[in-house]
């Protein structure tokens, strides 16, 4: 004689998979150990529940690399729908490496395991406000990008960075152009306004 239950089976947690970093402004991908000078990141994940109508958040937790996890978000999502990306921004991260990692909660409450952007091997990204952000390449117009390996009719190009100074100086981007297959050398600087 088998004996059966009329108790509902147990919920199931949400997932979080495909966890990924990118800049806050522009939502440029950070690849694994990148140095950024922005201190403003955004992170990612597909989000997913069952029952699949519920919508779910994605729970962001950054730490110094070395540091332990504390368990508790550094930044949360909006809800999103079940399958969607949802992404989670932290500002104002102060110069440093950085791992983190990510889970996501339902409704409920219940929370999935912990999802970790890199294993142990050295910071997932490095925050370092000297290094130039968001570079481009543009026609004489300044608002015509120009791809990789596009040619232009036009005898000049703008090219653009964010800087940013420690210190709050002024600070002016410097670039060095050279043609394809020659080295870098320092040498034909031009200055920025």
């Amino acid at each position: 004689c088998r004996k059966h239950s009329n108790s509902p089976p147990p919920p199931v947690p949400p997932v979080a998979s495909a966890p990924a970093q990118l800049e806050a402004g522009d939502l440029a991908p950070l690849s694994e150990g990148t140095v950024t000078g922005e201190g403003d990141v955004a992170f990612q994940a597909t989000v997913s529940a069952s029952p699949e109508h519920l919508w779910v958040r994605l729970h962001v937790e950054v730490v110094l690399f070395g540091a332990p996890f504390t368990g508790q978000p550094t930044a949360t999502s909006d809800s999103a729908p079940n399958g969607d990306v949802a992404t989670a921004v932290v500002l104002d991260l102060p110069p440093g490496g950085y791992v983190w990692r990510c889970w996501a909660v339902d409704p409920a409450g219940l929370s999935s395991p912990f999802v970790e952007f890199n294993g142990p091997t050295g910071p997932d990204f490095v925050v370092d406000p000297r290094v130039p952000t968001r570079l481009g390449q543009f026609a004489l117009d300044g608002a015509t990008a120009l791809a990789i390996g596009a040619e232009t009719p036009e005898a000049a190009v703008v090219l653009k960075a964010r800087v940013h100074s420690p210190q709050s100086a002024l600070v002016r981007a410097q670039v060095e152009v050279k043609p394809v297959g020659i080295a870098f050398d320092w040498t034909g600087i031009e200055s920025g306004s």
